[in-house]
C-alpha cells in the first residue's frame, strides 16, 4: 500500500461523511413513515450534499493507495477546499497537503 497515512485519513473522513449521509437517509425514512416533513429538508441535504463529498474522499483514498497522479491531485484539491473551514478542517486540509508533497509514493499503475 502506497501513501498509507493519506489513504487512512481519506478513509476516516469518508466514513464520517457516509455516517452523516446515512443519518440524513434515516431522517427522510422516519419522516416518510410518520407522515411528517419536519426534518426531510435537512435529511435531503445530508444525503445529496454530504454523501457525494464522502465519495470524493473515498475515491481519493483509492488514488492515494495506488499512488496515481490523479489521486495526488484530487487529494491536493480536497485539501485546498478544506482550508477555509477553521479550525478543524484547516488542520486536516494542511495535513492532506503535506502528505501530497515530496514524500508522495508513486505507483506503477497507469493514471487513467
Amino acid at each position: 500500500m502506497l501513501n498509507p497515512k493519506l489513504e487512512r485519513m481519506h478513509r476516516l473522513i469518508s466514513s464520517a461523511y457516509f455516517f452523516f449521509a446515512g443519518l440524513g437517509l434515516l431522517l427522510i425514512l422516519a419522516d416518510l413513515f410518520q407522515g411528517e416533513s419536519d426534518r426531510s429538508g435537512f435529511g435531503l441535504v445530508c444525503l445529496l450534499v454530504i454523501g457525494p463529498v464522502g465519495l470524493f474522499h473515498w475515491y481519493a483514498a483509492r488514488g492515494a493507495r495506488a499512488g496515481t497522479r490523479w489521486g495526488r491531485n484530487m487529494s491536493r484539491g480536497i485539501g485546498i477546499l478544506m482550508l477555509p473551514g477553521f479550525p478543524i478542517w484547516t488542520v486536516l486540509g494542511i495535513y492532506l497537503l503535506t502528505q501530497t508533497g515530496g514524500n508522495w509514493q508513486a505507483g506503477d499503475l497507469p493514471d487513467a
